[in-house]
């Protein structure tokens, strides 16, 4: 009889294969954490073993990223306090410059386990001359600092994928930080969110029979508004069972419900602020040119003086007589669990004689407008008109009731704010031939 060791016939993971299956978690919890949609897939010839949705809140776009992940430290080749050298087969890299689709590169470091990443079409197109030595393999360096993944690298990731992104004309000051905004502002505070069970099925039919405005929609069976059902001045009383009125948390409504309350909440702020409506589009209405003290509004800018802006400028277009409207774009929309409301300012024009142009004619005057508008111009307007719907106060208040009962929603008026390094233009490329 032989005798066998029992040890020296099980099976054993190779390290290597639990830190490739390491990697694939940490890289895949990175992008599903922050929203976005991580999915391994068998590799193929090109090397791309994973597919990256660009996804904006609860909205799939359908725009992906292709991406190879590599750990170990048999791919480094050199390492320093500020960069990180990897070495790759030259056929992956072949492959890659051809494709047409964006290609990522992510390396996960065994030892700190940070996560560096590189758009390698971009980076091939910088340096072209990678492609041309004879060896199997090539050397990509990584930036430490600057291509560490971290939240605020998703918005270059998105640049990747538009074919918008490019190492030739960016350059970054290390060390160096600036302070950024987007146009989310924050939902602090809901009001109550209450149900009741109604026997009617049309909002209309309610509608029709009330003096004031309320924020209200129907699920089966049952009505909900941020409206207090329970006081009886409420006329959403007369068309619920006052015997099922209760508060209800919002975790147990489908979002589409809230946004279309919320949505109605905003019809009552362009009430309130003298504001027509043509979509998700808000500008001020022409009727404000009756009494020329209320076309100007006053607000503190960015350098803290005391300024006014035109909210409608009168002006000539050859024998045509052209409005130019301030307008916002304003829409809700939930992310990671938070609520913001976002501010996209805009232009709209209307003709007060003559021939009204036609709906793509008005796009088309938008448009060109808005492509004149650069990055201050816009800081500016978004200043300017969190200013305005806040009147200046620290919150912009949605009411939810026209005229209003007391319930609001509460919207910080400060921006979502993200820091990320300086960033310079090169346009410098070294002597021409």
């Amino acid at each position: 009889m032989t005798l066998y060791n029992v040890e020296t016939l099980m099976l054993k993971r190779l390290p290597q294969d639990q830190l490739e299956d390491e990697s694939i978690n940490a890289v895949s919890s990175f992008f599903n954490e922050n929203g976005w949609e991580f999915n391994k897939q068998a590799r193929d010839k090109s090397g791309i073993d994973a597919e990256i949705e660009i996804i904006h809140g609860v909205e799939r776009t359908g725009r992906f990223l292709k991406a190879q992940v590599k750990a170990g430290s048999s791919y480094i080749s050199s390492e320093t306090e500020n960069l990180l050298k990897i070495r790759l087969e030259r056929k992956y890299l072949e492959h890659w410059a051809k494709m047409t689709a964006p290609v990522v590169l992510l390396f996960y470091h065994p030892d700190t386990h940070e996560i560096f990443w590189k758009a390698m079409k971009e980076h091939l197109a910088l340096y072209p001359s990678i492609l041309n030595g004879a060896g199997e393999t090539c050397v990509i360096p990584f930036d430490k600092e600057q291509e560490r993944l971290e939240a605020e690298s998703l918005m270059s990731l998105e640049a990747v994928e538009a074919k918008r992104f490019s190492y030739e004309n960016i350059l970054m000051e290390s060390g160096h930080s600036e302070l950024g905004w987007s146009n989310w502002f924050l939902v602090r505070r809901f009001p109550t969110l209450w149900s009741a069970d109604i026997g009617v099925s049309s909002t209309s039919r309610i509608a029709a029979r009330l003096n004031r405005q309320y924020t209200f929609v129907f699920q089966p069976n049952r009505l909900l508004t941020f409206s207090d059902i329970r006081n009886e001045e409420s006329e959403l009383r007369n068309f619920v069972d006052t015997s099922t009125i209760s508060p209800i948390s919002q975790n147990e409504v489908p979002g589409p419900a809230i946004v279309e309350l919320l949505n109605q909440a905003l019809l009552f702020l362009a009430q309130a602020n003298d504001l027509i409506v043509r979509g998700d589009r808000f500008y001020f209405s022409p009727t404000l040119l009756r009494t020329p003290n209320n076309n100007k509004f006053s607000y503190t800018s960015l350098k803290g003086r005391e300024e006014t802006r035109t909210k409608i400028y009168m002006q000539k277009l050859g024998t045509k007589i052209e409005y130019k409207h301030h307008a916002v774009r304003l829409s809700f929309l939930q992310h990671r669990g938070n609520w913001y409301l976002q501010l996209d300012p805009d232009w709209f024009f209307t003709y007060p004689y003559g021939k009204r142009p036609s709906k793509s004619e008005i796009g088309a005057r938008i448009t060109s407008e808005k492509a004149n508008m650069h990055n201050k111009d816009y800081l500016y307007l978004l200043h300017s008109w969190r200013q305005f719907l806040s009147s200046g106060q620290p919150s912009i208040e949605i009411p939810c009731a026209r005229p209003g009962d007391g319930s609001s929603v509460e919207v910080s008026a400060t921006p979502l704010e993200f820091k990320f390094l300086f960033r310079l233009f090169n346009d410098y490329t070294g002597p021409k031939s």
